[in-house]
């Protein structure tokens, strides 16, 4: 038996003509667009008052994602990941409440 690896196969559901949805297939076609155009179409179709509960929402998850953070076993892209919504979630939480100060008259 040859130590080389055999690239003598069957074409896989990927390989084959006509799948333009799999990168190996020899018809692939790039997205004209990416996950950040695709969320700006998601971020406009929906009503405002959704936007500000799930703000609100991300708001008050900030101390469960610094207790997620420190739990073991973590990837490093996990941590990353965790630390970025934490870091999203202070900032809408200190808008927030500045926003608040502000409408209710509070000069602080």
């Amino acid at each position: 038996m040859s130590a080389l690896p055999n690239y003598n196969r069957m074409p896989g559901p990927g390989d084959l003509p006509g799948d333009n949805t799999h990168p190996n297939s020899p018809s692939y076609v790039e997205p004209a667009f990416d996950e950040t155009e695709a969320m700006w179409s998601v971020a406009k179709s929906m009503d405002p008052d959704e936007v500000a509960e799930i703000l609100s929402d991300l708001a008050d998850t900030a101390g469960l994602l610094a207790t997620l953070q420190k739990a073991p076993g973590l990837t490093s892209t996990q941590h990353h990941r965790l630390e970025m919504l934490a870091h999203h979630a202070r900032q809408m939480g200190a808008k927030r409440d500045a926003e608040y100060r502000t409408l209710n008259g509070d000069p602080r």
